[in-house]
């Protein structure tokens, strides 16, 4: 006799779902599976958790979370049963919704891992509370692993004394908001500062990559995948004031007068083994990392190359040294304000899911 499962009039042979009862066998979508199967590899017994004796294996799924240091963890565990349900198996893992910046905010408007001698004009405004330790607060422009070189190409100074692109003139600086002028380096340029992992160590990462992502640079493609441009823009062209989120570029060379970002939707912008050019009064609001995915190891990637008046507002970034980068004017200004719309944006440009570290479990 042949067996009619479901009981719809239809010999299971001849039924495009033999486990749930649809007379119509209608198929309205034409993908080849019956609209009472959901999804091919699931049936209304297992979706709604029902029992299937003897004709379909099942699952269930369960959500969970909790605060562990502040971060909502979401543990999320399936348990499957064979079709006699004498097996069974459960497998779970851990999840978090991270942030782009899974390391730390940085703390100094120009990072780079070694040494930094720039052939023009570059203007700073200071973190002035970026050193650690500090009773009152002390401002920090620079923070190098390597020599810096500050000649007369070098001025930094407070917010308040910030004007048009540049630092005030000490002539003409009536709040003395100037900190290094030219030959005369001061306190907020820290320098050759040594690794944290150095003997005797000091305190500039290692990493520079996994100090702002918060993964090993060895794994720069976990990080690209969450990229918001297309595998087709390879450099800066497409980007304006609209742009949010993580950019990851081959080449960058910003165009005049172009604005990239903004203060309340900043932008990570990644060059990849190549040097960030700007010129013409382009201005980027975010971060910039000039990022060499083999540091240390010959040939160099070129550092950044900014002029033409341009201006970061944010934070530049390089691990690889900035020598002999910054052929013209320019500036980059710490903005507390806008790193924070960074880290605390909850747009899905700066949020992505990523799986705790041995939480995976399938015993």
């Amino acid at each position: 006799m042949l067996r009619d499962t479901d009981s719809d009039g239809r010999r299971d042979g001849a039924d495009n779902c033999p486990v749930n009862a649809n007379v119509d066998q209608k198929d309205r979508d034409g993908d080849g599976v019956a609209d009472a199967i959901p999804n091919p590899y699931m049936t209304n017994f297992n979706i709604n958790g029902g029992v299937a004796a003897n004709t379909q294996a099942r699952f269930t799924a369960t959500v969970t979370q909790q605060t562990v240091s502040g971060v909502t963890v979401f543990n999320i565990s399936s348990t499957g049963q064979s079709i006699d349900r004498s097996g069974a198996a459960t497998v779970s893992k851990q999840i978090v919704i991270r942030g782009l910046t899974g390391g730390q905010k940085p703390d100094t408007p120009v990072i780079a891992d070694g040494g930094m001698n720039v052939t023009g004009n570059m203007h700073i405004v200071a973190n002035p509370n970026g050193a650690e330790n500090c009773v009152q607060g002390c401002a920090v422009s620079v923070w190098t692993n390597g020599a810096v070189a500050a000649g007369n190409s070098i001025s930094t100074c407070h917010m308040q004394g910030y004007s048009g692109g540049q630092c005030p003139n000490p002539a003409l600086d009536p709040t003395n908001s100037q900190i290094t002028n030219g030959a005369d380096t001061g306190l907020d340029i820290v320098q050759n500062d040594p690794y944290t992992n150095a003997s005797p160590a000091g305190n500039f990462p290692p990493d520079l990559f996994e100090y702002l992502f918060g993964v090993p640079y060895t794994e720069w493609a976990s990080i690209k995948s969450m990229k918001t441009n297309t595998d087709a823009q390879t450099d800066c062209s497409h980007m304006g004031a609209t742009s949010k989120g993580l950019h990851w570029v081959d080449s960058c060379s910003l165009n005049a007068n172009t604005v990239v970002g903004s203060l309340t939707n900043p932008v990570i912008l990644v060059v990849h083994n190549d040097a960030f050019n700007s010129g013409g009064g382009a201005e980027v609001n975010g971060i910039v990392f000039v990022f060499d995915d083999t540091p240390g190891t010959a040939p160099a990637v070129d550092g950044p190359d900014p002029g033409g008046g341009s201006i970061i507002n944010g934070s530049l970034m390089s691990n690889t040294p900035f020598n002999g980068g910054g052929s013209g004017t320019f500036a980059v200004v710490y903005d507390p304000t806008l790193l924070d719309n960074i880290i605390n944006n909850s747009g899905s440009e700066y949020r992505t899911i990523a799986t705790v570290p041995g939480s995976w479990r399938d015993f």
